[in-house]
Parts: C-alpha cells; structure tokens; sequence
C-alpha cells in the first residue's frame, strides 16, 4: 500500500521547474481522487505578490492535469470533480456585471441542483496563450468568496474543453457560439459536423448561447441571438438561446478596457 502525500504550494511549484514525479510502477491506482477536499493548496499569505504567487501555482498545476479549480476566492484543487457542471466560459479581462449575469441565467435556466461555475482557459485557439503568472493571478483574484468557482483549463477548442471537464453543460457568448461551428477549427466542414455530432452523442454537452447587440462598439443595432446562427439541423438539439429576458447585457470586456469612465459601474454591479 503506497501513501500519496498531498502535494503543497512548493512542490507545485518544483513540478514547473523539473517537470511532473515519476509514478511508481507498483502504484495502486493512478486515478485521481474525485473529492473537492482531497488535494488543495493555497496561496501563502506571506507572499509578497499573492497574484503573481496565484498564477505560478496555476501554471506549475497545469503542466499535470488538465484542469483546475479555484474554489470560491479560497484555495486551489486539483481534483475537483466538475462532472455535471454547467460552465460560464470567458476570458474575463476583466471580469464585469455581464459575466455574473449569465452565471444567473444559466442558474434560471437549468435545475437548480447543477453546480454553476465560471471557466477561464490559459490557452486560446485565437489569441496569445497566459503565460505571465501575474496576468493569471490578476484574473482570478477577481473572483471572490461570493462568486462560483472557477474553472482553469489549457484547452483552446470546444470539444477538448468538454472531455477535460466531462462539464454537461457550457454558457457561451454569441461570437464563441459561431467559432464552435467554424470549420477552420476542425480541417473543414464535414469533419466539423462529425466532430460535434460525436460529441454530443458521448457526451450529451448542452451550449447555452448568450445574445448580443449587433455593434458592441457603437452600442447599436439588432439584438443577436441563436436564432441569427446557422445551426446545422444534427445539432439543433446541442444549442440552446438564452432568451433575451433572461439575459441582456450591453457591454463587452473590449469596451471596459477601452474606457475610462465608467468602468468601475460594470465592475461592481
């Protein structure tokens, strides 16, 4: 019988310097244990910069499992069991009003026992990956004690996103809705199709798709949901719309960062 030791901030730490320990070939069982108290760790008070400590600890976790999560502004699992879960993905630079609004309409929408989370990736299949620590820790500092979890992958698409997760369902924005159905991400159309169609049937993931305005920018134009996306008919079961009285936020993450004004108003509401 082999005693597995917790692993502690600092051997999180040495994983990203040499690398994840050998396994024991003798080892019992390599699964991983699926209670939220199993394995957690914590940033130190003591620590000069506790977002940049925060964000190490993130990226040493990642280079072994393919997920993470921080538990309600407290501590940092690696074996937390989001099977079920229902997902709130998003970039969250920053974090603002909209976010914690389609946390709530995913809340209205589904029963009332599924487990609401936000989900950040530190991989992204169009944008630059989250590489610098303190980048990491800012972004889920903002997450406090009174929000969801949070939910860290290093998953750029979709469907990798839905295995790491084993997630049942997954609360997206209107433009993330269209690039799940863009073919460029799957070597074509035909392969894309195939793709989803075989996720849905092993995984039974349901996409919950938030509407938007037309223009963000302008703040301007029609109000875009799932109804102004072509959905190919063997997924039409896949997607669902938030309908527009349950969700309507007019603002994007974009235009908070470009404003100066303001900004503080969507923060804290």
């Amino acid at each position: 019988f082999i005693t597995m030791k917790r692993p502690t901030f600092e051997d999180m730490i040495q994983t990203l310097v040499n690398g994840p320990p050998s396994v024991p070939s003798n080892s019992p069982s390599n699964d991983p244990p699926s209670n939220l108290a199993e394995t957690k760790s914590s940033v130190p008070q003591s620590a000069k910069n506790p977002e940049t400590a925060l964000g190490t600890l993130v990226t040493a976790s990642l280079a072994i499992p393919h997920r993470l999560v921080w538990l309600q502004g407290k501590r940092l699992s690696q074996y937390a069991d989001t099977t079920g879960w229902a997902l709130v993905s998003g970039s969250y630079n920053p974090l603002h009003f909209g976010h914690r609004a389609m946390a709530k309409a995913t809340r209205q929408m589904l029963d009332a026992s599924v487990q609401v989370a936000f989900e950040l990736s530190v991989v992204n299949a169009d944008k630059a990956a989250l590489v610098d620590p303190q980048d990491i820790g800012n972004r889920v500092f903002q997450f406090k004690s009174e929000d969801h979890h949070v939910v860290l992958t290093r998953e750029a698409l979709f469907v990798n996103k839905v295995y790491a997760t084993n997630a049942a369902y997954f609360t997206v924005g209107f433009d993330t809705a269209i690039r799940i159905l863009d073919p460029k991400y799957y070597g074509g159309k035909e392969s894309m199709l195939e793709t989803l169609v075989e996720l849905y049937r092993r995984s039974n993931v349901r996409i919950l798709v938030a509407g938007r305005i037309r223009d963000p920018k302008t703040n301007q134009g029609d109000f875009m949901t799932l109804d102004n996306i072509d959905v190919p008919l063997e997924l039409n079961s896949m997607f669902v719309g938030i309908p527009e009285q349950i969700f309507r936020v007019d603002i994007s993450s974009t235009i908070l960062r470009n404003q100066k004004g303001d900004q503080k108003d969507y923060l804290k509401k």
